[in-house]
Formats: C-alpha cells, sequence, structure tokens
C-alpha cells in the first residue's frame, strides 16, 4: 500500500460514514411525529379521556399499539 491510497483511506472512510449518518437521520424522521401522537394519545388517556388524540373523538390514534403500551408502564 503506497502513502498516497493509506492517506486517502480515512477520508473516503469519513465520507460513507457521514453519507450513513445523514441517511439513518433522515429515513426516520417519521418518528418523532409519531412519537408525538403516542404520547398526546398516553396524556389523554392518563387525563382520563381515553387513548384518543383529541378529547371526544372516540378513534384509536395510536398507530404502534406494542410501542404505546410500553409508553404507558413506563
Amino acid at each position: 500500500m503506497s502513502a498516497v491510497s493509506r492517506s486517502a483511506f480515512p477520508r473516503y472512510f469519513g465520507a460513507a460514514a457521514a453519507v450513513l449518518i445523514a441517511w439513518a437521520v433522515l429515513s426516520r424522521i417519521w418518528v418523532a411525529e409519531d412519537a408525538y401522537i403516542t404520547f398526546r394519545s398516553v396524556l389523554n388517556m392518563y387525563a382520563g379521556h381515553g387513548l384518543v388524540f383529541n378529547v371526544g373523538e372516540n378513534i384509536e390514534a395510536s398507530t404502534l399499539p406494542l410501542w404505546t403500551l410500553l409508553v404507558i408502564i413506563a
């Protein structure tokens, strides 16, 4: 391995890591919105309004029932 190829490796590795991190962050943006829906539903449940997003609407708001159950238990 020559000196030039050894010095290029950290740059390529860093660029690949940056692309991977950017992909991981951008592909998980929906999690923030879904977590907000779950947390608001759990707060309404603890307030006595049931597991709903809007008080007075009898529609299940949870998109991930297992995650909602874990948040309720926690």
